[in-house]
């Protein structure tokens, strides 16, 4: 791009969101409710194993491209998720939310051009403002079980039960959370579903459910079962 290009486009980033794109990035509470962790645990494994970062920030910046007033760019933070350096995830990892930013990377339209300064002041963040890259999380949708059962899972006919997790599904989202309390809005008819508590293996009550059909007369589980099968309902959800 020419310089006075350069300006212009700069310019066009003072109110500009950042579009998120879902097939590339998930938020780390959305991981963590689907691993049933807790966000702080998910994150703090994930800074571990030096997984990529990224905040989405709220507040200004400004690239400024010489020492004139017109030289200087105000920007909106909101343009990019922001992949977060290292000092910053040190913090992350004894320090609980909010985390005040203290540096950043480059922008990616200032990506190669050294002569070009960038500063900026973002807001403090929360657990709620970060993402990760959704291929690096695709394994851990997966349990034990799942990976070493995923041709049988196939062959295996769906029950009352797992077409009211599918139908909720669809309509409602892939959320653990949203499905659970989504179950009783799909209910066909002489279908029904209620909260119980069950006994585990130890005798201690868990809260749980139970789901009646003509087929099931009487389906009963544990909610924290049931967040482990939720894995295996997504999959099944691409070819229903």
């Amino acid at each position: 791009m020419s310089d006075e290009t350069d300006i212009q486009f700069y310019a066009s980033l003072t109110d500009l969101d950042f579009e998120f794109d879902e097939l590339i990035y998930i938020s780390l509470t959305e991981i963590a409710d689907d691993c049933g962790k807790s966000a702080l645990s998910y994150l703090r494994k994930a800074i571990r194993n030096r997984r990529t970062i990224y905040a989405r920030l709220r507040g200004t910046g400004a690239i400024i491209t010489g020492k004139k007033l017109d030289d200087y760019h105000k920007i909106s933070l909101k343009v990019q998720l922001w992949n977060l350096p290292n000092d910053n995830l040190k913090k992350m990892m004894f320090d609980n939310p909010p985390w005040k930013i203290t540096s950043l990377l480059r922008p990616g339209v200032i990506y190669g051009k050294p002569k070009v300064q960038f500063t900026a002041t973002p807001e403090s963040i929360d657990e709620n403002d970060l993402f990760l890259i959704k291929k690096e999380t695709i394994n851990e949708y997966k349990t034990i079980d799942e990976v070493e059962t995923d041709d049988s899972q196939k062959e295996k006919p769906l029950n009352d039960f797992d077409h009211l997790v599918l139908r909720t599904l669809l309509k409602e989202g892939s959320s653990f959370q949203v499905v659970k309390f989504g179950l009783k809005n799909h209910l066909k008819q002489n279908e029904s579903i209620k909260n119980i508590n069950i006994p585990n293996d130890e005798g201690e009550m868990r809260e749980g459910f139970m789901f009646v059909s003509n087929q099931m007369p009487e389906y009963k589980r544990c909610y924290s079962t049931f967040r482990k099968e939720c894995t295996r309902y997504r999959k099944l959800l691409k070819n229903y």
